[in-house]
């Protein structure tokens, strides 16, 4: 028996069972628009203040708002480490481990980056798994390779919508984890906690072929005081459809109908 899977201690549990990361992919959508009909200096300075509106509002949120999570989730807050970097047109965020606080964490996280970025006209979509994602960090640089990354942009890329949604899988194992190793007979809080994700049908394209499945996806519209008109006008804002032809047109309108579907349904 390998010494790696021998579990002598509480930390030997945590490895084996939560040694993974949470990991989020979020893409911009429209970005390649924004930088074709901008100049670069426009462009510079309005990615300075997106890059800033959201880094400022993670550093107020995991500042500010740990008093109001911790009330909120009660037993399930636990600080994670939860990390945040913006590369391009991509916005990356990850834990330390894969227990439920810090999935609680990361969803909290997304909702509330998606959220204010819709309000500031750049649309987002994302996914979040669970898998080996490694980070390399030094003073001079920071990498991210592995393959939960390759997964979360995967699945974010086919989704027609702005939306995040949770890899199905994450809640089979955590509900796996709950009933055999917890000896609990409940499935795990969050599919319950709908002010943080709803179970919904989730618009799909992958080459000519659309469908929807049911899925956890991130409820960002809890809680938005935007109005529809805001979020059609979020597509459009700093010239991102200033030269779609019919074809663009057509497929950002299905993107635009389906994201305002979701926030019909859930918004509060």
């Amino acid at each position: 028996m390998q010494e790696d899977n021998v579990i002598r201690t509480k930390e030997d549990a945590d490895r084996i069972f939560y040694g993974k990361r949470y990991f989020a992919f979020l893409d911009i959508l429209g970005f390649r628009e924004l930088v074709r009909n901008n100049n670069h200096s426009v462009l510079v300075e309005l990615y300075k203040r997106i890059v800033n509106y959201q880094v400022e509002f993670y550093s107020k949120y995991s500042a500010e708002k740990a008093e109001l999570e911790k009330k909120r989730l009660r037993e399930y807050y636990e600080p994670t480490g939860l990390r945040l970097v913006n590369i391009s047109d991509s916005i990356m965020l990850w834990t330390d481990n894969s227990k439920l606080s810090s999935l609680y964490e990361i969803v909290s996280a997304v909702k509330m980056i998606m959220s204010i970025s819709m309000s500031a006209g750049i649309p987002l979509r994302g996914a979040i798994v669970k898998g080996d994602v490694e980070i390399f960090e030094n003073e001079q640089s920071l990498s991210i390779v592995g393959r939960g990354l390759v997964d979360a942009y995967e699945m974010e890329s086919i989704q027609q919508w702005s939306g995040c949604v949770i890899d199905e899988s994450i809640f089979i194992w955590l509900n796996s984890i709950n009933r055999v190793v917890a000896n609990k007979k409940t499935n795990i809080s969050l599919e319950k906690a709908d002010w943080l994700v709803k179970k919904y049908s989730v618009p799909f394209k992958k080459g000519k072929e659309e469908f929807t499945r049911d899925l956890f996806a991130v409820n960002w519209a809890e809680g938005s005081n935007q109005t529809e008109e805001d979020i059609r006008n979020s597509f459009s804002m700093h010239n991102k459809r200033a030269k779609e032809n019919e074809t663009v047109t057509e497929s950002i309108e299905r993107k635009i109908e389906n994201t305002l579907e979701f926030w019909r349904q859930n918004k509060s």
